[in-house]
């Protein structure tokens, strides 16, 4: 007995349904236009795929394919390398990223020392600035009585 719904009957079959009733089940929605050019460059391509396989013998065809196999698998390799390659990138970036970032850390932490340190600096400027002013004008006022004990030295002596 023939079980394909999409073949007729046999002539020994005792099923009374027909083939519309097999039909009526599949839907009837529109297809996206999408899913009719997917469908039509696959058709194309089958239809070059099947004219290149009618020209050639199947021992060719066999050699063909196993040319192109071994390509495709050389191909993988060289993928599979190329990506090693950017793991063991991808990973010298990242080691070096940590590293930067605890440098960065300590740069920022010295800095704000550094800070501190230049602000107590300033305040001892300050205090050396008063101190020296000081200091000058204590100066001055020494100059200006010996000026003037010179002077009573001399009308002293005249």
């Amino acid at each position: 007995m023939n079980t394909d719904p999409h073949s007729p009957p046999s002539p020994g079959s005792t099923t009374s349904e027909s083939p519309s009733n097999h039909y009526s089940e599949v839907p009837t929605e529109p297809i996206p236009a999408s899913e009719i050019l997917r469908w039509n460059e696959h058709m194309t391509r089958r239809k070059h795929f099947l004219s290149d396989y009618e020209r050639y013998n199947p021992v060719q065809n066999m050699h063909a394919l196993a040319n192109h196999v071994f390509d495709l698998s050389e191909s993988v390799h060289s993928i599979s390398d190329q990506v090693a390659v950017s793991g063991r990138t991808l990973g010298f970036v990242q080691e070096h990223t940590r590293d930067t970032s605890e440098s960065l850390r300590s740069v920022g932490e010295e800095l704000t020392r550094l800070k501190g340190d230049v602000e107590g600096l300033k305040g001892e400027i300050g205090e050396l600035r008063g101190l020296f002013e000081e200091s000058r004008r204590e100066t001055q006022q020494g100059f200006a009585e010996l000026k003037g004990m010179m002077q009573m030295l001399m009308g002293l002596r005249a």
